[in-house]
């Protein structure tokens, strides 16, 4: 073996017990300060027992907020029918199976904990609501509806809603079902909803609700776990009736277009910068423009989507004050910046004097005689969203 040969041998022994020794002396530091009691040693079978009640006690928390959620939202649904494009029958019944979408991380606890199968129950029955007025409770089996048997599989809540807004029954449906293993048959009358489909986003802590919809253009109300929290019924509802407004006054489609021509005119000065140029456009003016243009009114989006939300919440049996008592609340509670500055919502003390504008509004229409439902003027005797005017003093909510 050559000289170079050997001091790279040693070289590379050398290395080695260097590392040895560092491997070493990172252990004893390690010992020296593990943890030194002693605990109580844990039966795996007691975690796994543990573990399951705790995501028992979660999912019916988590059911309960849902169930919370449609019993204020099918109250201002039923209210803003009237001005709703959609309109679907609804007797307050909400169901399920053990194929519900919902269920994929949970779906053998929950069809265990709550008796599913493959057939159809009833989840909730809304407070106030035909369904509830009849008897009809959670964990009742849907047999039939409107003549329809109810045929179970992962479809069995589509055929439900199918056959409950069967264009042959438009007055009463007719459901047969089974609770505490009597056979039961009922007529309910319809409540005409707006046909939005509510979301609880139990994942989401984030104090939120907002209005979107699907590709297919399908409107959506969705909320927040966090906003569930934070919320009484009185202020949810407040928050619901707020963002049915926007969907009542076309604000999604108008704030779609806002961005779409934002992002066309940029898009032409970005292309004219890069023939002058002779380079490839970077985009940058279609991106500033488009997000300006989706700011450019949505404080007054915000304004009117309150203007109209508060009339619903009226006409839905709640006090306007609660609503300005909440938005004072989520100003001092969430963030102090909201009093002082906003971007794309009023500022806070614009929005709770508005508040207190329209309440102003509303009972000069009570004191003339005026019986609820009480509504903006209009322009036409006739509810529809096309003909929908908002009218009120001043400069309509801009801040």
């Amino acid at each position: 073996m050559g000289s170079g040969a050997n001091r790279s041998y040693f070289q590379g022994a050398k290395l080695n017990a260097y590392r040895l020794i560092a491997v070493c002396a990172f252990s004893l530091i390690l010992y020296a300060c593990a943890p030194s009691l002693k605990l109580p040693e844990l039966e795996r079978e007691d975690i796994e027992k543990e573990a399951e009640l705790q995501r028992n006690l979660a999912l019916d928390l988590r059911f309960e907020e849902q169930k919370k959620l449609l019993n204020v939202g099918h109250k201002i649904l039923q209210t803003g029918a009237p001005l709703c494009r959609d309109v679907s029958n609804s007797v307050g019944l909400f169901v399920w199976n053990a194929h519900f979408y919902d269920f994929k991380p949970y779906r053998s606890d929950i069809a265990r904990l709550y008796n599913l199968d493959r057939d159809i129950y009833v989840f909730h029955a809304v407070a106030g609501s035909p369904a509830e007025g009849a008897g009809i409770k959670a964990g009742a089996r849907i047999v039939s509806v409107n003549g329809h048997q109810m045929e179970p599989g992962p479809k069995a809540s589509e055929q439900f809603a199918k056959a409950l807004n069967d264009p042959l029954n438009n007055e009463t449906a007719q459901i047969t079902y089974v609770q505490d293993d009597k056979v039961y048959e009922t007529e309910l009358p319809f409540d005409p909803v707006c046909d939005y489909r509510l979301i609880y986003e139990h994942e989401n802590m984030e104090v939120n609700a907002y209005a979107a919809q699907t590709k297919a253009g399908k409107p959506r109300i969705i909320v927040t776990r966090g906003m569930m929290q934070f919320t009484n019924e009185s202020e949810l509802a407040g928050i619901m009736a707020h963002e049915l407004a926007h969907h009542l006054l076309d604000h999604l489609d108008k704030g779609a277009m806002n961005i779409y021509a934002g992002r066309a005119v940029g898009a032409v000065l970005d292309w004219t910068e890069a023939l002058i140029f002779l380079e490839k456009p970077d985009n940058d003016m279609r991106d500033y423009l488009g997000d300006k243009a989706r700011r450019i009114y949505s404080q007054s989006f915000e304004a009117e989507a309150d203007y109209l939300g508060l009339y619903i919440y009226f006409n839905a049996g709640y006090q306007i004050q609660d609503y300005a008592s909440f938005w004072r609340r989520m100003a001092s509670e969430i963030s102090i910046s909201y009093i002082d500055h906003a971007v794309t919502h009023p500022a806070g003390p614009e929005r709770t004097l508005l508040i207190g504008k329209v309440e102003e509004e509303i009972k000069r229409a009570v004191a003339k005689g005026n019986k609820k439902p009480i509504w903006p003027n209009l322009a036409s005797k006739v509810w529809s969203r096309a003909q929908l005017r908002y009218m009120h003093e001043g400069s309509h909510g801009n801040p």
